[in-house]
């Protein structure tokens, strides 16, 4: 694991478009590499301009498109993604299943390719209406899934962190956690949250964290502060 805190941060870039730039060029100098583009950036200005964006500010894009189709249209969706070989990684949800996930797999490029397992904004209650199981029955499923498929990491809350460790199988995914909340944050919509510093305890290859960096609490000045203030967290869970 790296020693670097930067290394384990996704800012994601869930702003309007216009506070993209200025938002990069304060974060890019801590040594954040990766920035999470989601579905509100890629459907106002497309894909393409997205990628270009993020690229012109010294960044690499992490699209948050959330695939979810037939093999055949994952597999064109994906290979469109990675066109330009820029991209760092890309996402599906792993309910679309294995033939799917593969598909996408076949045409992601050097590309990682993560699956999204149970949204951190669904409560267990939630979880149970929806897929007819708890979060962590689930997520262990789609997990093995995802292994099966050959898809490079899981994107889950970082209360389902400790199934990695549990259940050899899974040993070679990359584990990516939105849901936290640093602990000058509020909870906002999530329901299933750690801090960044328990996420890193528990195991996380990278932490998204998105509001809490540019809608910070006054007692920081501006972006920049608040992003030291959760590398400074990191650090103190990775030394």
């Amino acid at each position: 694991m790296s020693k670097n805190p930067a290394d384990y941060l996704v800012p994601a870039l869930d702003m309007d478009f216009s506070q993209i730039g200025p938002f990069m060029e304060q974060v890019l100098p801590l040594g954040v590499t990766v920035f999470k583009v989601g579905l509100k950036t890629i459907h106002k200005i497309g894909t393409p301009a997205a990628r270009q964006l993020i690229t012109k500010y010294g960044g690499r894009p992490f699209v948050d498109a959330k695939l979810s189709d037939t093999p055949d249209t994952m597999n064109s969706a994906a290979a469109a993604i990675v066109a330009d070989g820029d991209v760092a990684a890309f996402n599906v949800h792993a309910s679309c299943g294995i033939k799917s996930m593969r598909a996408a797999v076949s045409a992601k490029g050097s590309a990682l390719i993560l699956a999204v397992s149970v949204l951190t904004s669904l409560s267990e209650e939630e979880t149970s209406l929806i897929f007819g199981a708890p979060a962590r029955a689930k997520v262990l499923q789609f997990a093995r899934d995802a292994v099966l498929a050959g898809v490079d990491g899981m994107i889950c809350s970082p209360l389902e962190l400790p199934l990695f460790s549990e259940h050899e199988e899974l040993s070679s995914l990359e584990k990516w956690n939105p849901g936290i909340r640093p602990a000058y944050a509020a909870a906002g919509q999530q329901k299933r949250f750690t801090t960044p510093a328990e996420a890193i305890s528990l195991g996380a290859t990278r932490i998204i964290i998105g509001s809490p960096l540019y809608k910070h609490p006054s007692q920081f000045a501006n972006p920049a502060e608040a992003t030291k203030a959760v590398l400074d967290e990191i650090e103190s869970a990775i030394s």
